[in-house]
């Protein structure tokens, strides 16, 4: 069995919680939605329907799985082929797994915090052309994550934010996102990040 004095709280997210014990390979558990992925939690061993979502419909049902195996990896695998299994998929090629990109997420040093502080003045076009001229030339940027915060952002019924028009601010992004993706020469992927749109 799992001894839950030294269980690790693993990764907490509303995507599949991993809880992990300590010992060498660990044993591991996977919990997860099986569907209506938007609307569920799950932080540690709580899971459940977000409480940003005002009501449900009448007859809403869902379900959930908890997947346990022994290593981090291994079992995060078989969870993910269970999930394609369930729903006849296959992987997808992804940049973001195979390539050197640069993220504005929560935490990142070019993040909406900390981004109006100086020295961090003018636009972020200007920043993302320079990083990528500061990359070596054996681990190119290969694409950019921007962050929700980038967009003009609205609210869901004052719940929760939510990208309200996926056009970027104008004043980090003068010209838009087509003229960085040209002037980054057309190769670099930008990958336009957010939660929910409001509509």
């Amino acid at each position: 069995g799992i001894n839950s004095n030294v269980f690790g709280n693993g990764l907490q997210a509303n995507g599949p919680a991993v809880l992990f014990d300590l010992n060498m390979p660990p044993t591991s558990v996977v919990m997860s939605p099986v569907d209506n992925f938007k609307t569920q939690l799950c932080n540690t061993l709580s899971c459940g329907i977000a409480n940003t979502i005002p009501e449900l419909p009448v007859g809403f049902e869902t379900s959930w799985v908890l997947y346990g195996g022994v290593g981090i990896t291994d079992t995060m695998y078989r969870w993910g082929a269970l999930m394609q299994q369930m729903y006849n998929t296959k992987k997808m090629h992804d940049i973001q797994l195979t390539k050197l990109g640069y993220y504005t997420d929560n935490g990142a040093y070019y993040y909406v915090g900390g981004w109006h502080n100086p020295p961090f003045a003018g636009s972020f076009s200007s920043v993302m052309l320079e990083l990528q001229k500061e990359a070596p030339a054996s681990a190119p940027i290969s694409y950019f994550q921007l962050d929700a915060w980038w967009y003009n952002l609205g609210s869901v019924d004052g719940l929760c934010p939510c990208v309200a028009n996926p056009d970027p601010l104008a004043s980090l992004f003068p010209g838009g996102l087509q003229k960085i993706h040209k002037e980054l020469g057309g190769k670099v992927a930008l990958d336009l990040y957010a939660t929910e749109y409001c509509e």
